[in-house]
């Protein structure tokens, strides 16, 4: 199975550099989509599955740290997306 990857982070050549090396072997992964906000990493999660979640852990653009945005993740993506998070 080919992981579903979804990356987030506010810097450009953060994202460039993990697409680049995500996608050096296209077999390896598919990015599902890429977001460079709190808002835009949610609604990419509601429109988008995924296995993976790059997420940086500090974005702009949403009333929550980092933390916050963690907790909010962790209470509303499914178990399985959560079976390698420390709890």
């Amino acid at each position: 199975m080919i992981p579903r990857i979804i990356i987030a982070d506010d810097h450009p050549a953060i994202l460039h550099g993990c697409q680049v090396v995500l996608l050096n072997d296209s077999s390896f992964a598919k990015i599902q989509a890429t977001a460079t906000s709190v808002p835009e990493l949610f609604s990419a999660l509601e429109s988008h599955e995924c296995d993976v979640l790059i997420v940086d852990y500090s974005m702009p653009g949403a009333d929550m740290d980092g933390l916050h945005m963690l907790g909010v993740l962790n209470r509303t993506l499914p178990e399985p997306a959560r079976a390698g998070t420390d709890r």
